[in-house]
């Protein structure tokens, strides 16, 4: 079994998933990471001083006991539970989670590292899903508008609004609002890119919103939820066609087809400049403000508030690449219905393949298999679907583009998350860790 030394911890402790070490006679937690601490709403001393049952409500206890039973008396090293479970916090909120065990060694003692997925979100999302069905259902019963009622009524929206097409950023469409806002008439605007549509002026601080706004948009294409930026200059003509600078607060929002993909993003945007200007005449004429009307104060909060969240944001997914770069494993998932693939960064290192390009779909990856081994890959890919198994694990070698090639080692649960079955797992680059373990034969060969 693997033992779990003081520096291992220390490294969970950068990993966002819940992670316990329980005893396996006593079954008290031995140690947990900060993100276990954040979960329960309980300080690590607390945690430790439970057992691993104390976390499910008394009537679930037993079986939990049993469960735990069951698998230490199994040979195998790992199991995984993708059945939600229902954790209550400190506050009295309810995570619903997964469950992935792993015997291991703890200061001597044998134990089990338990690591847990949060599905509260999936639950919820589920829920919704389940909601918007009846609602569906519901709208079965009366007329439904078409198509060109659509247009008019997204036309005649309140708001400045416009609607891109994902990936290229490609305008569809825009509400009379916001054309007005731009001067220019919605076939104007249609089919330019929105970044070509407002270039920045050289040498501004508009070119480096730009960027952000970029990243904003890859940032809803990746996660496919609402972004939201604070204020920001763009420069836009005016009615005479010369250009200005307008201070817009923008919220992107992505639009999802029937199954889940990323169709468009609509941003909405909030025009502030007169606010703005109105703030820079208060404090240039009293020094401290005073004049800012009680919109202004709220723009200003707010985009305080959206500031600290990216800061937020962007710790997390530091932490999450340090923790990859540093267990040298990136997560992957695969929709069974669409075929497609998803990769984090790690794994487009691990493979070599280029990062402007979407996660490589079955054919693309069985061209990066080494060709020997794709009937292989290709058997257990059936194996696993055939078989009814939750659990998905490979092993084969792959040409990366630079032409290494590497041994992957991977495996993946299989969940049900918003009414799609999903298999979501983790790789590994062992190149290194096979060919010590061959030396380790080789050695013990020659000593027989």
């Amino acid at each position: 079994m693997i033992e779990i030394s003081v520096e291992q911890l220390e490294t969970f402790d950068l990993l966002p998933s819940p992670i316990w070490i329980f005893c396996q006679d006593s079954l008290q937690v031995l140690a947990a990471n900060t993100a276990v601490c954040d979960w329960l709403g309980l300080d690590r001393e607390t945690i430790t001083g439970l057992s691993i049952v104390d976390i499910r409500p008394p009537d679930e206890q037993a079986a939990l006991r049993q469960r735990i039973a069951a698998f230490l008396a199994d040979a195998r090293e790992t199991a995984a539970y993708p059945d939600q479970w229902q954790l209550t916090t400190s506050a009295g909120a309810v995570h619903h989670a997964s469950v992935h065990w792993r015997k291991v060694v703890h200061a001597g003692r044998p134990a089990v590292l338990a690591t847990f997925t949060d599905l509260s979100r999936e639950h919820l999302a589920e829920k919704r899903l389940q909601e918007r069905e009846a609602e569906y259902a519901r709208e079965a019963r009366h007329p439904r508008l078409a198509d060109a009622a659509y247009t008019r009524l997204f036309d005649a929206a309140p708001g400045r609004m416009v609607v891109l097409e994902a990936g290229t950023h490609a305008i569809v469409a825009g509400t009379a609002e916001f054309s007005k806002t731009v001067a220019r008439t919605p076939s104007e605007l249609a089919g330019q890119i929105f970044f070509d549509a407002f270039p920045p002026r050289p040498g501004t601080e508009g070119a480096r919103d730009m960027e952000r706004l970029r990243d904003s948009l890859r940032r809803v294409e990746r996660t496919r939820t609402t972004d939201v930026l604070p204020v920001m200059r763009f420069a836009v003509a005016d009615g005479e066609g010369a250009l200005r600078d307008r201070f817009w607060s923008v919220i992107s929002a992505p639009v999802l087809d029937e199954g889940g993909q990323l169709d468009y993003i609509i941003l909405r945007v909030l025009d502030v400049t007169e606010i703005s200007d109105d703030l820079r005449d208060s404090i240039g004429t009293t020094g401290d403000g005073d004049r800012l009307t009680g919109l202004a104060h709220d723009l200003v909060m707010r985009a305080d508030e959206t500031e600290a969240r990216l800061v937020r944001l962007a710790s997390l997914e530091a932490r999450l690449r340090a923790a990859e770069d540093l267990l040298g494993m990136g997560e992957w998932e695969f929709d069974l219905a669409t075929k497609q693939n998803e990769w984090s960064d790690k794994i487009y290192e691990l493979y070599g393949w280029p990062k402007d390009k979407p996660a490589p779909n079955r054919e693309e990856y069985y061209e990066l298999v080494l060709p020997e081994d794709r009937p292989r890959v290709a058997a257990n890919a059936l194996q696993f679907r055939d078989s009814g198994s939750d659990r998905y694990v490979f092993t084969h070698r792959i040409v990366r583009g630079d032409g290494a090639i590497r041994v992957m080692r991977g495996t993946g649960n299989l969940y049900r998350l918003g009414g799609r079955d999903k298999v979501i797992g983790v790789v590994q680059d062992v190149t290194e860790i096979i060919g010590l373990q061959d030396e380790l034969k080789q050695s013990a060969e020659l000593l027989d």
